[in-house]
């Protein structure tokens, strides 16, 4: 992650309780100030968490190209997301009839409950 003036940062991490195909990618995105948020930045956000967690399961697919596909259905790519002061966490997965599904899991005031959320998943 790199330095940032602003309040705001991005980035992207290792989850630390790797599952089904082990090292499992985070990303995190903050979208607006504490004080106010900008709905259209937001909306543009969410479409590029949506982006980056498709290319993360592309990614994985092509990793394990000798794998079998019920197996990719298994995995899911993680997103946080901050609005304001809120903390939202995000899925993506694939099905078994090869669509992508994107579903907001919890949202939350804080880390901890984040934290929480991602460790009750099953992976």
């Amino acid at each position: 992650m790199q330095s940032t003036s602003s309040s705001n940062a991005d980035g992207i991490g290792y989850a630390t309780n790797t599952g089904i195909m082990d090292d499992g990618r985070v990303i995190f995105k903050a979208s607006s100030e504490p004080r106010w948020e900008d709905v259209q930045h937001t909306y543009g956000d969410t479409l590029k968490n949506i982006e980056a967690l498709t290319s993360i399961i592309f990614l994985k697919a092509y990793k394990f190209s000798n794998t079998r596909f019920s197996t990719l259905t298994h995995y899911k790519s993680i997103c946080i997301h901050s609005i304001k002061q809120t903390l939202t966490l995000s899925v993506m997965s694939i099905t078994d009839d090869k669509k992508f599904v994107f579903e907001e899991q919890k949202s939350a005031l804080s880390l901890l409950d984040i934290k929480n959320a991602i460790i009750g998943m099953r992976f």
